[in-house]
């Protein structure tokens, strides 16, 4: 009887193993990173790949949908149960490569988009622009946050989301470096450079919108719906012609040169492929509404963004603000970091106690150069001379690596400033 039972529970043991195998280990994790741009996964036509190439896919699926392997079960989350589709197996493979938070008042707008022959680092000048998004064309580009301090690294079919009001520097290390950059402005700001300019937009409400690019790769014969809009869409070829079905109005768009030809949206609309070869296109809009419930005041620069060296020569500074002005660094530097005999090196940190004008040049390069909004940093900028043009003395405050911040004087008009770090200056940290 004993071992007779016995048999049972190896029995049981041996269907439990079964099972457990059979149900299989649950599936990783899939993780979004902060602030990198995001990879077009296709590049299956690319303008700056030799017309005879066929690169490979980047990544092989991992699972394919129900409906396609001919189950005639939906796929479903584990977690809720609800229907998840991928967008990458719908017509078109749609894939968001950039989107960010955009506020617009409710006045008139017009899409504008520029071609724009990236400077290499020597020649970058910072920019304070509208909410924007750039896609990579050609070579490779360095998006700087000067705000932050933060970069990316972009190639062919590659995106990026630039936020209204900080200050960006666009450069490249080497020529050949080209974006397009697509944004919503007010019609009486249009860069002159701008290849294309839709009509005006009216429907736009007072609100902040998810500002979307999205990819689509259309095979021959392929037809994909676009999703609605806000009142601001727009769709433009990056390589080919599309066919747009606008309300039932059709259109061909191709491209004019390197320029693609662009088309608002304001109806439920459908793209196709009527060619003979694959096409990329891409469609801008605006898309949900986000309230300002999770909206919270600037913090500032992290910790490693924010020390600021000391630049003491020609400095004639009334000392100190309050506390809560500070940038909150946690890594400060003394003078005594300094070389012996130097070179002396420093780095300095502007706040703007309202809207000003500000132009820093480090060491004969331009760091900065356009408006900073109240409240807000340039960034930490590292050197051995700095020039300064403030529209605004008595608002331009600085802080250094120690972290003690001063004025340079108290006049509420324009003044310039040449400050060159010397022995008592504090190094940036690192340095």
């Amino acid at each position: 009887m004993m071992r007779s039972t016995l048999g049972k529970w190896r029995a049981l043991l041996t269907l439990c193993a079964c099972v457990m195998l059979l149900v299989g280990s649950p599936a990783s994790g899939v993780y979004a990173q902060d602030a990198e741009p995001t990879k077009d996964p296709a590049q299956l036509v690319d303008p700056t790949l030799p017309e005879d190439s066929t690169p490979e896919p980047t990544e092989t699926p991992t699972s394919v949908p129900a409906e396609v392997e001919g189950t005639p079960e939906a796929s479903t989350s584990s977690s809720t149960g609800a229907t998840r589709v991928d967008t990458a197996t719908t017509p078109g493979a749609p894939a968001t490569l950039a989107h960010g938070l955009a506020y617009y008042d409710g006045d008139d707008l017009v899409w504008q988009v520029q071609e724009i022959e990236v400077p290499v680092i020597s020649k970058a000048e910072a920019e304070v622009s509208d909410p924007s998004i750039v896609i990579q064309r050609e070579g490779q580009s360095i998006i700087r946050n000067n705000v932050t301090g933060r970069r990316a690294l972009l190639s062919p079919g590659e995106a990026f989301f630039i936020t209204a009001d900080d200050s960006y520097t666009i450069m490249a290390e080497d020529d050949g470096s080209v974006i397009w950059k697509f944004s919503l402005v007010d019609p009486d700001d249009v860069a002159s450079d701008a290849f294309y300019e839709s009509p005006a937009l009216t429907a736009v409400d007072d609100d902040t919108y998810d500002l979307q690019l999205i990819r689509y790769v259309l095979q021959p014969s392929d037809t994909a719906d676009l999703p609605s809009n806000n009142g601001a869409g727009m769709v433009m070829p990056g390589s080919g012609d599309v066919q747009v079905d606008h309300g039932g109005q059709l259109s061909l768009l191709g491209m004019d040169g390197s320029h693609g030809q662009g088309q608002v949206l304001r109806q439920p609309s459908k793209i196709s492929n009527t060619g003979s070869e694959p096409v990329v296109v891409f469609y801008l809009m605006i898309g949900d509404t986000v309230s300002d419930d999770s909206a919270a005041a600037p913090q500032g620069n992290s910790s490693s963004a924010n020390s600021s060296g000391n630049s003491s020569s020609s400095s004639s500074s009334n000392s100190g603000s309050d506390s809560s002005e500070s940038t909150g660094s946690s890594e400060t530097t003394s003078p005594s970091d300094q070389p012996s005999g130097g070179p002396y090196r420093a780095q300095i940190n502007v706040y703007a106690q309202s809207d000003i004008w500000l132009t820093v040049t480090v060491d004969g390069t331009v760091w900065f150069d356009g408006n900073l909004p109240a409240g807000k940093w340039s960034g930490p900028m590292p050197g051995s001379v700095f020039e300064v043009y403030t529209s605004s003395g008595a608002n331009t405050l600085f802080e250094n690596a120690c972290g003690d911040q001063f004025y340079m004087d108290d006049s509420a008009g324009e003044a310039w400033y040449t400050l060159t770090a010397d022995a008592n200056s504090c190094p940036p940290p690192g340095e």
